[in-house]
């Protein structure tokens, strides 16, 4: 299969590339939503109180995945890489760049990713569209790899068919374990 090998290639020239400036860094996560809404053009926000009070009675967590080369520029570090998550039988994988500005144990951190997607699970194929996944979050590290934190996570693009950005506030925790 073309797309597998392609994938393949891909994979070997991430970690074929050397280079003594740059870091590999697998982030594994949980994410647990605790408010869903929408962002209109007129910029009100738009949240369903019924969903909001199930989401936080319930722990509703998504595993998440991030595999990145870091380039460090001082207390700036940029990641390019991929990022997915996992929603019980599907996961989805894209291409995903993240910027983070780390002050003490206090790590900011933006992500931007999508535009191509990977899909395994029940359904094992590759898409391409109009959708990308802007990320703001604060997180705080305890030790060098473990970090609790929250942010909010957007859906935006064309293909979603109307004006405005979904969005989900969570809380989380994950470990970046760099190699």
């Amino acid at each position: 299969n073309m797309k597998k090998a392609l994938l393949a290639i891909l994979l070997v020239a991430l970690f074929a590339v050397p280079s003594a400036f740059a870091q590999f860094r697998l982030d594994l996560g949980i994410d647990v939503p605790l408010v869903i809404g929408i962002t209109s053009v007129s910029n009100t926000e738009l949240v369903d109180e019924d969903v909001t009070e199930f989401l936080t009675s319930h722990i509703l967590p998504f595993p998440e995945v991030g595999a990145h080369y870091f380039f460090n520029a001082g207390p700036v570090r940029l990641g390019l890489g991929a990022r997915g998550y996992t929603f019980i039988l599907e996961s989805v994988l894209w291409p995903n760049a993240v910027i983070e500005y780390e002050i003490s144990r206090l790590v900011l951190e933006g992500q931007f990713g999508g535009g191509a997607f990977l899909f395994f699970g029940l359904m094992n194929t590759t898409k391409t569209g109009a959708l990308c996944f802007p990320d703001l979050s604060a997180w705080f590290k305890l030790g060098d790899t473990f970090r609790l934190g929250g942010g909010f996570l957007g859906v935006a693009g064309s293909e979603l068919g109307f004006e405005g950005v979904p969005f989900v506030f969570y809380l989380g925790g994950k470990a970046a374990i760099k190699f």
